[in-house]
């Protein structure tokens, strides 16, 4: 009517008008297709396409967008924006129509891994409590997450608004432990708080051996710090579990005297024994045949041996002369007299040293062992005498 001022107008059902002169009754038709174009509605794509950035599609992620959108409207031409908002186009009719970014991207994340692992016991196997750990961890990392963990330790973070899923790998979130080997012999060493550098270097070989691939520092009280060089875990091994104190048994001052060295009897092992544990307090002590004394540390079994020669001495039986020296006064021995007797008694008891006293009675000593033994004088000097003649002769 706006076109044809004073005419009547008749529309049918496609469109088609037809227009009338009232005053001549003469009609014209305009075909519909003169007069409409068809709307339509853009479908939307059933999967959206994930980007790394919503607000600034690569040219990638939007030749991704535009071929879903093609796919779902075919004949159509499409023009993708920045933010993935697409441009649908009815070439036919140059109606357009866009579809909003968000219904047709959304937009991805990198999922963040904690700054320490877990430690685990068994990195194929976790536990329940250690899969809470490693939860606990990423969802820290990645608030807003969702985090599942797997046997191996793998999380996978799931953004709940997308549904977009990650994994990151057991590996970068879990390490196995392990408990470190102690040997099976420990080292002796002189003072345990103090350990010198050749006993620290016995533990740390000792250590080793019982823990191949790690690494073992050895404190000065002996305790063994071994680390796995490829998780820097370190777990500590005592010093009391590595190293004994030695010991240096201490001797008598006094040697027990026996009849026979190489053959000492049970009462004289028993004095020996004695005389050892006196000095060597809180230790057990067993004497052998020949008087050493085997002294032990009851608490770590070191055993330090001490030689018969230190702890017996053989004793001797002083031999007499065959012949007595004649004195003047057995109570009273001269000088010379003494001398006689000592140089008796020395030629039967030959490397001993001899005194004789005033009576003649004679001390013999072992000067090696000191042990000494007299020989009485009655045995040793006979009193001579002076014949009296008689008054008279005959």
């Amino acid at each position: 009517k706006a076109k044809n001022p004073g005419k009547t107008v008749t529309v049918g059902d496609d469109g088609t008008a037809t227009v009338t002169d009232p005053s001549t009754k003469i009609s014209h038709p305009i075909a519909g297709k003169d007069l409409v174009i068809e709307d339509f509605t853009p479908v939307k794509p059933d999967e959206k396409v994930v980007v790394q950035d919503k607000s600034h599609l690569t040219p990638e992620e939007k030749k991704q967008v535009e071929d879903k959108v093609k796919a779902k409207n075919p004949g159509k031409t499409v023009t993708v924006g920045d933010d993935g908002t697409a441009t649908v186009t009815d070439p036919s009719t140059k109606i357009s129509h866009p579809i909003a970014g968000k219904d047709l991207v959304i937009e991805d994340f990198t999922p963040v891994k904690p700054d320490e692992k877990v430690v685990v016991q068994d990195k194929s196997h976790l536990t329940p409590e250690e899969k809470k750990q490693v939860e606990d961890k990423v969802k820290a990392k990645n608030p807003g997450k969702t985090v599942t963990v797997g046997d191996d330790g793998t999380a996978t973070v799931t953004d709940p608004s997308t549904k977009i899923s990650h994994p990151i790998a057991g590996k970068d979130l879990v390490i196995e432990d392990f408990t470190p080997v102690k040997p099976d012999e420990k080292v002796v060493v002189q003072d345990k708080s103090h350990l010198t550098p050749e006993e620290k270097k016995q533990v740390e070989d000792k250590v080793k051996a019982k823990n191949p691939g790690k690494t073992v520092t050895v404190g000065e009280d002996g305790t063994a710090t071994v680390t796995d060089p490829s998780t820097k875990i370190s777990h500590p091994i005592a010093g009391k579990d590595l190293v004994i104190e030695d010991f240096t048994p201490v001797k008598p001052d006094e040697k027990v005297v026996v009849q026979d060295k190489s053959h000492l009897t049970p009462e004289e092992k028993k004095q020996v024994e004695d005389k050892v544990k006196a000095k060597n307090p809180g230790k057990t002590v067993t004497v052998g045949e020949d008087g050493t004394a085997t002294v032990t540390d009851p608490s770590t079994k070191i055993s330090h041996p001490i030689a018969g020669k230190d702890l017996v001495n053989e004793d001797f039986t002083p031999v007499k002369p065959d012949e007595k020296v004649v004195v003047q006064d057995k109570s009273h021995l001269t000088p010379e007299e003494k001398k006689q007797v000592e140089d008796k008694v020395k030629a039967k008891n030959p490397g001993k040293t001899v005194t004789v006293g005033e009576d003649g009675t004679a001390t013999v000593t072992d000067p090696s062992t000191k042990i000494s033994h007299p020989i009485e004088g009655k045995d040793l000097v006979i009193e001579d005498f002076t014949p009296v003649k008689p008054d008279e002769k005959v």
